[in-house]
């Protein structure tokens, strides 16, 4: 009965009666890093643990506990609570993105809903990370403040950063979305269910960065819309994803699906264990 009165539009039939933006390079693009001694230590003991935590003591350890950390040190050993990274791990990964495409974009005019130029230049960048929260506990690091402090340092003002957290209210968001239409916010974090749908910030998106990548096609398609979709003045894009080699992430994404790339714990299975490095 549905079907008599609704009809489902694919993107590509989208794309047909209106313009959407183009990928840059023609596909989207994994950048990617050696894993650290460390990190490598670190999935060691995570094999481990894996196959010698007591079932009847879930409290103090499990394989959601394993998984989590899994995922944690594969974004950043401070996650972990281990030491700095001496190549400034995924942040720096991100931030040099960032900081290139800003450079490049900076200077790009675009129009009002009038079609007459806006008085400030430069496109958006739109940054997804889930695995972690800004304004964290006691003070602790957190990669949103971590990829903000790095781009303050490449010479991005930090006003025109923004997280995405800092504006609960609708009316709050409703301003933060304006400012990423008018100019003045030139990277915007947030998590995919913060930016999720109503998130229509589109106009000058010219970057969309996964920091991470869900676990779920879905979500990967829901981040992707804020950038792949009419009303967006740039004719070419970029969508960049992360990753740390022989690392928790095992999955990456590539044309909207997610394919496996690495298979850590069942390749260190067997090795010594490094006990004490796990910070649980």
């Amino acid at each position: 009965m549905r079907s008599v009165y609704t009809d489902a539009v694919t993107r590509e039939q989208v794309s047909h009666s209106g313009r959407i933006p183009e990928l840059e390079t023609g596909a989207r693009q994994v950048i990617s890093k050696q894993a650290s001694q460390e990190v490598q230590d670190f999935i060691t003991d995570l094999a481990w643990r894996g196959e010698h935590f007591d079932p009847k003591r879930p409290d103090f350890d499990n394989s959601l506990k394993v998984s989590n950390d899994g995922r944690n040190v594969s974004m950043d050993e401070r996650m972990a609570n281990l030491p700095d990274p001496l190549d400034g791990g995924r942040v720096d990964l991100v931030a040099t993105q960032v900081a290139r495409v800003w450079e490049e974009h900076r200077g790009t005019v675009y129009a009002d809903v009038t079609g007459a130029p806006q008085p400030l230049p430069g496109g958006l960048q739109i940054v997804f990370c889930d695995r972690s929260i800004p304004h964290q506990p006691g003070g602790r690091w957190s990669l949103y403040e971590g990829l903000r402090d790095e781009l303050v340092a490449r010479g991005m003002p930090g006003e025109a950063i923004r997280f995405i957290h800092d504006y609960p209210k609708p009316v709050d968001k409703a301003a933060l979305f304006r400012d990423c239409r008018n100019g003045k916010v030139a990277v915007v974090m947030g998590s995919t269910e913060k930016m999720g749908t109503g998130t229509n910030i589109q106009d000058r998106a010219v970057a969309l960065h996964h920091m991470d990548v869900p676990w779920r096609p879905a979500d990967l398609e829901q981040r992707e819309g804020r950038l792949l979709r009419q009303g967006n003045q740039n004719p070419r894009v970029e969508i960049l994803n992360y990753v740390t080699e022989e690392t928790w992430d095992t999955e990456k994404a590539d044309g909207g699906t997610q394919s496996a790339v690495h298979r850590p714990v069942e390749d260190r299975r067997h090795r010594r264990p490094h006990r004490g490095r796990c910070g649980r």
